[in-house]
Formats: structure tokens, sequence, C-alpha cells
């Protein structure tokens, strides 16, 4: 008898939009493949401190707006004073660009803090 074939979705769990984790020569595309697990957990990560502050907030806000707020607001992450004094050291006050970058990697992607500082 012979082997059963890959069913679609083993084979399609071995590819991405992006390229497949498999190259034709049967070695893995590590690198590829270290991607994925990193937006993987990112996403896994955000996922949990959402629930998590969810959990939290529907016990403490008085409303929906103030519910999603907090929720909007799980996944950011403290910036230090140096940070900070940069961000609104100089003149206009807007900070450089390095400084700016810096808070807004740990702000998240696409947040709501994102446009309220416009970052």
């Amino acid at each position: 008898s012979t082997m059963p074939q890959p069913t679609t979705a083993a084979a399609s769990a071995a590819s991405t939009a992006g390229g497949t984790v498999l190259c034709p020569d049967g070695k893995l595309n590590v690198d590829l493949l270290r991607k994925e697990i990193a937006s993987d957990v990112s996403l896994h990560d955000r996922y949990r401190a959402e629930d998590a502050m969810k959990k939290r907030a529907i016990h403490s806000s008085q409303n929906y707006e103030e519910f999603r707020n907090l929720v909007l607001a799980s996944q950011l992450k403290p910036v230090n004073q140096a940070e900070m004094s940069q961000l609104f050291s100089g003149g206009g006050g807007g900070g450089d660009a390095a400084t700016v970058g810096s808070i807004k990697s740990r702000v998240g992607n696409g947040g709501a803090m994102n446009k309220a500082f416009n970052i």
C-alpha cells in the first residue's frame, strides 16, 4: 500500500502568503518560520492582554467607551523617563524621529494611542 498524501490542511499549514516554510530541496526556511512564530506569539500575547483587561474592565467601567478605552490600552508599554523627556524636549515639543519611532514601536501597531498622539 502507498503512503497517504498530506491533506490540504497540512499542506496549507506548511505555507503562507509570503512563501513556504518548506523549501523545494526539503530544508526549512528558518527565517520565514521565525517570522511566523514571532507573529503568532505577538498575536497570542495581544489576545491574552486584551482578554485579561476585559475581565477586569467589565467590573470597573462606567460605560462602554471607558471599557473600550481600557481594552485598547491593554497593549501599551511604559515609556521610560529618558524617552519621555526626549520626546517633549526642544522648541516645538516634537522630539526626534528616533525617539518617536521607539515610543511608537512600544505602543503597538495601529492602536488608538497612535492616533491620539499622532505618532
